[in-house]
């Protein structure tokens, strides 16, 4: 939850008083005494009465409670302001305000152009939504032409790349972080009375994710945090959910996602390829030919329309 400067500080000022009280009743100095000292490190560090408690400055000295009040600093606040500038300007170019004519959509277009450095002719619908989570920030590229659907959500905690022409359909949801449950990763930070050993990304693993020329993420579809990269050309079914890397020109679709086709044959492959794409960029006929016969040959057709009556 957030709240604002003025709501944190009537928490801290209401808060304060109370927990000086408790540390009044086990330690020398008065509440009043507590009360100013609370106030001092909220007001220069942001440092609320409840982590004065967690992390035991009644026990520090001046110049131990400076050095934990920064690096607590230094790790919540630092990273908090961008966040918030990227959560309001998400607040205020998503709404549908901006759909209504051609020039707000134009308008729209250009302030995510200018905010997340993508580049030009992205097309951006209402209500999508691009963040980043528990302090980390990835590295998110976007190349031309590139479509975001109304309704979509695109997670770039871990570093996120769309390649020229790729298209996102509306309500469709990429992640690109998962977390680690066990024990010792997963346990809350408030069990650590250490402000050294606070850290909001202990269980957070961010996975990188490459989506290649023109592929296609259908309506509803979710592209789970592991996946590597969905191939070139390829077409992700509408409410599929995709936890493999998908091959380039693949059809996927289902729950989990299974490749059911191939938008073309490797030989046409191969032709489109020469006409589009430098011979740098071309994906090898071996390549193409060989992830052909792994997903579409005779026996997987066969398994396919099994799969497909259900």
């Amino acid at each position: 939850m957030y709240h604002s400067n003025f709501e944190r500080t009537c928490m801290a000022v209401y808060y304060g008083w109370q927990h000086a009280g408790e540390l009044a009743k086990t330690n020398s100095h008065s509440r009043l005494w507590f009360y100013c000292d609370i106030l001092h490190y909220f007001f220069k560090y942001g440092l609320g009465s409840q982590r004065y408690i967690l992390y035991h400055f009644e026990n520090k000295s001046k110049e131990e409670k400076e050095r934990a009040a920064a690096l607590f600093h230094q790790k919540v606040f630092v990273g908090r302001k961008e966040a918030d500038k990227q959560r309001k300007f998400i607040a205020k170019w998503s709404s549908i305000k901006y759909q209504t004519t051609s020039r707000q959509q134009r308008r729209r277009n250009a302030a995510y152009r200018k905010f997340f450095h993508t580049g030009e002719k992205l097309f951006v619908e209402y209500g999508v939504t691009i963040y980043y989570y528990h302090h980390l920030k990835g590295n998110f590229k976007v190349g031309e032409r590139v479509l975001f659907a109304r309704g979509c959500d695109i997670d770039i905690t871990g570093d996120l790349t769309f390649e020229d022409g790729a298209a996102v359909s509306e309500g469709a949801k990429i992640l690109t972080h998962r977390h680690d449950s066990s024990e010792y990763l997963y346990k809350r930070e408030e069990e650590s009375h250490n402000v050294e050993e606070m850290n909001s990304t202990k269980s957070s693993i961010p996975t990188p994710l490459v989506i290649h020329e023109r592929a296609w993420i259908g309506a509803r579809a979710i592209v789970l945090p592991g996946v590597t990269e969905i191939g070139r050309l390829s077409i992700i079914g509408s409410g599929s959910v995709v936890e493999k890397k998908v091959p380039p020109y693949a059809i996927v679709k289902g729950n989990p996602a299974k490749v059911v086709g191939f938008r073309c044959t490797p030989e046409e492959a191969v032709a489109f390829e020469e006409t589009y794409f430098p011979p740098e960029r071309r994906i090898p006929y071996e390549t193409l030919k060989a992830n052909y016969e792994k997903y579409f040959n005779a026996e997987r057709r066969k398994e396919i329309r099994q799969w497909l009556k259900y």
